[in-house]
């Protein structure tokens, strides 16, 4: 089989932007990451990103943030999820400019804004409020 007919074989996973960058300070209370996603040679964002570090750096804490704030899926404690995970702050950028920001309102768990960046537009901020008792939103 021929170049040719393996990259038209290849599925297409998204007609919208490329994830381009993971940030969090105060993860634990005590990590700063700056994660960028590399630009292939051909200048486009790589599919590809490989996290590594010692155990209980926070790469599936990570991970699961992004699940978490990014999932369209309702009523699976998304908001709870990131309330009760320990950050000051966690943004992610995309190939388009636009970011996604969680910034914890008092501490590192609990209440949280969440404000929505796309150029050309206004800011959305909405702010979610956790229970003092429980935690979740």
């Amino acid at each position: 089989m021929d170049e040719e007919a393996l990259d038209e074989d290849l599925p297409v996973l998204s007609a919208g932007p490329s994830l381009a960058s993971i940030s969090v300070r105060g993860l634990f209370g005590r990590y700063d990451y700056e994660i960028q996603v590399p630009i292939t040679e051909t200048g486009v964002q790589s599919r590809l990103l490989l996290l590594y570090g010692d155990n209980g750096s926070g790469k599936t804490t990570l991970l699961k943030l992004v699940w978490h704030l990014l999932s369209p899926a309702d009523n699976l404690g998304h908001r709870t999820a990131i309330s009760q995970t320990s950050f000051r702050e966690f943004r992610v950028e995309f190939s388009d400019g636009s970011s996604v920001t969680v910034q914890k309102s008092d501490g590192l768990t609990g209440s949280f804004d969440i404000t929505l960046q796309q150029p050309g537009h206004d800011d959305v901020n909405v702010k979610y409020e956790a229970d003092a008792d429980t935690g979740r939103v």
